[in-house]
């Protein structure tokens, strides 16, 4: 269980720079940022302005950096537009909520 893990930690790691490298591009050419906070994707969500410990990270990946031990209880704060196509970095498929 915990070799399948690294596994996939170690392949993830290997994509992301490509996708950096074209969401640089891509923000780079539309003149925005490619780390933000909620409030610049989340407009119209009065807890996306509340949220100091989280950011976006390019078009589809939510960042919560983990400094202490003590971030793994932390409140989750559930911002989401409607309808949201998700997908798991491990999954094969996206799902779509409602």
């Amino acid at each position: 269980m915990f070799y399948g893990a690294l596994v996939d930690f170690i392949n993830f790691r290997y994509r992301m720079p490509l996708y950096i490298y074209s969401a640089a591009a891509a923000e780079t050419l539309a003149g925005y940022t490619m780390m933000r906070m909620f409030a610049f994707d989340f407009r119209n969500d009065v807890k996306a302005s509340n949220v100091k410990n989280e950011f976006m990270f390019g078009g589809v990946f939510r960042m919560a950096p983990l400094t202490e031990p003590e971030s793994l209880a932390r409140e989750d704060v559930e911002i989401r537009p409607s309808p949201l196509l998700w997908s798991d970095s491990t999954a094969k498929n996206a799902c779509q909520t409602a």
